[in-house]
C-alpha cells in the first residue's frame, strides 16, 4: 500500500518562460536518504503523470502523451536529493501548476515536496515562429522543421499548382495547440498568408489543417511582382509555422 502524505507544502515556486525555451522546475528532497520514486504531476491533467521515476528508471506507462520525450530529470543520479524537472521546448499549453512528490528509501510515503507554478508568456512579435513544415522549390525541407514536427507533417503534392496548402499533422497532442500561420513567399520576397489558432482536444490520430484556396493570394503576388507570371511548383516558398 502506498500512502500519500498530507503534510504542508515545503516549497512553492513560480517559473516564467518564453515559448521555445527549456525550463527547470525546482524540487529537492531534504531527507538524507536515497530517492526511490519521483512523481511529477499536473492536477488539471487527471491521473496521468508528467514524469514518473521508479525502479531505477523513467516509467512512461502512465505518462501524459504530450510530455513523452519532452521531459527529464535535471540530475538522473539525484545527487543531494535534486529531482528537478526539465521541460524542453516549452509551449503556452504547458502553463499550469506542477506538483513534485518523492518517496525515499525505507518509507512508504510519497511526500509532496514542491509545487511550481509555470507561466508561459504569450507569443509576441519578438518570439519567432517554429517551422512546422516547409515546401520549397518543389520538395519538402525537413531539415528546416522544428524537431517536434519532423516525421509528423505532410502537404499535398504541387501545393502552388493546385492552390491547396492543406497540412496533415499526425499524432496531435495538447502541446500542438497554438497559433499557426500558413504562408507563401515569392522569389521577390513578397509574402501572404493566414493565421489562426488551433486547439487540440483528446488524442485524435491525425488532424488536417486546411487553408483557404489561394487563387486570390496568387493574384496579389502577381500584382506585387509582375516578373512572376505564374507561381508554379518549382517557384516560391510555402510554409506552415507556429508560435
Amino acid at each position: 500500500m502506498i500512502l500519500f502524505a498530507s503534510e504542508p507544502l515545503r516549497h512553492e515556486a513560480k517559473v516564467t518562460a518564453k515559448p521555445g525555451e527549456d525550463v527547470i522546475l525546482p524540487c529537492r528532497s531534504a531527507e538524507n536518504k536515497p530517492v526511490i520514486v519521483v512523481q511529477w504531476r499536473r492536477p488539471d491533467l487527471g491521473s496521468q503523470y508528467v514524469l514518473l521515476y521508479r525502479d531505477n528508471r523513467l516509467d512512461p506507462g502512465n505518462q501524459y502523451p504530450s510530455y513523452r520525450n519532452w521531459v527529464s530529470l535535471q540530475d538522473r543520479q539525484m545527487k543531494d536529493g535534486d529531482v528537478s524537472l526539465v521541460l524542453k521546448d516549452v509551449a503556452t499549453t504547458d502553463a499550469g501548476r506542477y506538483q513534485c512528490r518523492v518517496q525515499n528509501e525505507g518509507s512508504f510515503e510519497r511526500k509532496l515536496i514542491s509545487t511550481v507554478q509555470l507561466e508561459v508568456l504569450p507569443p509576441g512579435e519578438s518570439f519567432p515562429f517554429w517551422k512546422v513544415h516547409v515546401h520549397q522549390n518543389g520538395s519538402d525541407r525537413p531539415e528546416q522543421q522544428n524537431q517536434r514536427y519532423r516525421t509528423r507533417t505532410s502537404m499535398n503534392e504541387d501545393p502552388l499548382g493546385t492552390g491547396d496548402l492543406s497540412l496533415t499533422l499526425r499524432r496531435p497532442t495538447q502541446r500542438d495547440s497554438g497559433l499557426y500561420s500558413c504562408g507563401i513567399r515569392a522569389f521577390s520576397g513578397n509574402e501572404r498568408g493566414k493565421t489562426f489558432y488551433l486547439k487540440v482536444k483528446g488524442q485524435p490520430a491525425s488532424l488536417c489543417l486546411t487553408a483557404e484556396p489561394l487563387s486570390v493570394l496568387l493574384t496579389v503576388l502577381c500584382l506585387l511582382s509582375m516578373d512572376i507570371p505564374r507561381l508554379g511548383p518549382t517557384r516560391g516558398h510555402q510554409h506552415w509555422q507556429r508560435r
